[in-house]
């Protein structure tokens, strides 16, 4: 088995990185001159601003702050998360989050409501966007929350370089809200898909902006339409966080190929049109992914992986037999077509639903794990009862390799995962005896032939963790296969319901 170990990434990865950080930084200080240009009379102030040695010194501070802001940033995602970094659409992605999340703080801190709003409209900003973008988009809280200070600091420079008519007071207090928010939103909203309990949480993420908004501006204001702005302004900052979230996160799913919960909760429906194809051309195989998928869960979960993606790869790893579902034993009725044919055409059908289950998840733009894990589940497992059966009617060498699945073999934990999901349920299935004792060998039986066949020494598996693997799968099993009362063979009449 393959060891966990760091990758060493090539001086053109840092190099074009680096440039995409230059960039970034660049797009970032022309916003905020922008911003000074919209905050000033006109062209003539704009002018005077850089002929202004005091302010020449602020804007040379501004571009300082945000090139260590900017490296702090790179820092610690190329030593914690250089996988991520350092494939370029995921660094593309990280910047935008945080050039899109500054632009829709500045434009709600400026325009949103009337202009007699003054410093109200700042509590309204959307300050947890970039936060719960970098949740659902990167997926670790660790590195969401770690975007979020770099975010809340970027914010904080951007408002003493824009609005100088802002108190310091109100601008150091929006520092400070963007922290809170930003980390309450995080572990609010972590491993919640469920768009209204999403909105919902908006408003949680929203208390601290309330707070603040009240202890300093609740004093001056000198009526109650204006509390109840106030209010409503605070209020507004969660809820708008959450709602630009879910109006933009389609975009970077699209645009940047991005695997999100909302995406796998989507699939994963078993009403969603793939779902459906699968249990009305091929009944018997669906059934077999749902309690694949069953295991797959516990598995994942044991493990720390992601649950919802180990679902997902249990119901779409078998989507290639849905090209002649006739074949395959789940959906037969009495009769199998393979026994009519060679030993060599019958492998090559049973093995090519592999192959085509993975093309027919890239033809359709579904998730690449999804794609990856049709092609690997099988590894390059023999097709022991074609082989057995071909060396019984010819006395030539036979190759194993032709009664073989092609491979690849398992890339990741979740592709070992349903390797051995697969096979578990396959062969409790056909088990007459289904004692825990009987189960437990079964599954052990199967990790073991894997092991041997050197099926996970391309994934980073531990010998611990297929332990744990083997420990779920039996327990899970033993709810699927429970035994029985046995019922009194007695037949009910009707007269004796009447009486």
């Amino acid at each position: 088995m393959k060891n966990a170990k760091n990758k060493w990434w090539g001086v053109k990865d840092y190099v074009l990185t680096l440039l995409l950080l230059t960039l970034h930084v660049i797009i970032v200080v022309a916003f905020c001159l922008l911003t000074v240009y919209l905050n000033g009379n006109g062209k003539q102030d704009f002018v005077d601003f850089f002929t202004n040695w005091s302010s020449f010194k602020t804007f040379s501070n501004l571009i300082v702050e945000m090139i260590i802001l900017g490296g702090i940033l790179y820092v610690y995602f190329a030593l914690e998360e250089g996988d991520f970094l350092f494939r370029r659409k995921n660094s593309c992605m990280l910047f935008l989050i945080l050039e899109i999340s500054l632009v829709a703080n500045y434009l709600v801190g400026r325009y949103l409501g009337p202009s007699s709003g003054g410093n109200i409209r700042i509590y309204a900003r959307p300050v947890a966007l970039a936060a719960i973008l970098s949740l659902y988009l990167i997926g670790n809280r660790r590195s969401a929350i770690f975007v979020n200070i770099v975010t809340a600091l970027t914010t904080f420079v951007m408002d003493l370089f824009t609005n100088s008519n802002v108190e310091f007071t109100i601008i150091f207090a929006s520092l400070v809200l963007n922290f809170a928010s930003g980390i309450i939103a995080v572990y609010a909203l972590d491993g919640i898909t469920k768009r209204f309990r999403i909105f919902l949480m908006g408003v949680c993420i929203s208390l601290p902006t309330v707070v603040s908004a009240f202890a300093l501006e609740f004093m001056s204001t000198t009526s109650i339409s204006d509390g109840l702005k106030l209010i409503l302004f605070s209020l507004g900052s969660g809820v708008l966080s959450v709602v630009l979230m879910v109006v933009i996160l389609p975009f970077f799913e699209i645009v940047f190929n991005v695997v999100t919960d909302f995406r796998l909760s989507e699939i994963t429906s078993t009403d969603y049109k793939y779902m459906k194809e699968l249990r009305e051309q091929a009944p018997g195989t669906f059934n077999h992914c749902l309690t694949v998928a069953s295991l797959a869960e516990n598995c994942a979960a044991a493990l720390g992986e992601n649950i919802l993606k180990a679902r997902a790869a249990a119901y779409y790893h078998d989507l290639g037999k849905l090209k002649e579902p006739e074949f395959f034993a789940e959906n037969q009725k009495g009769y199998n077509p393979l026994e009519e044919l060679s030993p060599e055409l019958a492998t090559d059908i049973i093995r090519s639903h592999a192959r085509v289950g993975s093309e027919f998840i890239k033809e359709r733009n579904l998730p690449e794990f999804l794609s990856d894990v049709a092609s690997e589940h099988h590894g390059t497992l023999p097709i022991k009862y074609f082989f057995a059966k071909a060396k019984k009617y010819t006395e030539n060498e036979i190759d194993l390799k032709d009664f073989s699945y092609p491979g690849p073999k398992p890339q990741s934990k979740i592709a070992a995962i349903i390797m051995i999901c697969d096979a578990s349920e396959a062969k409790v299935r056909t088990m007459n005896d289904r004692s825990g004792e009987k189960v437990d060998k079964a599954i052990k039986d199967i990790i073991e032939e894997r092991m041997e066949l050197e099926q996970f020494t391309d994934c980073d598996i531990t010998l611990k963790e297929l332990e744990i693997i083997r420990q779920s799968i039996v327990q899970a099993l033993a709810g699927v296969y429970h035994s029985r009362v046995k019922y009194p063979k007695l037949k009910i009449k009707k007269e004796d319901v009447d009486d």
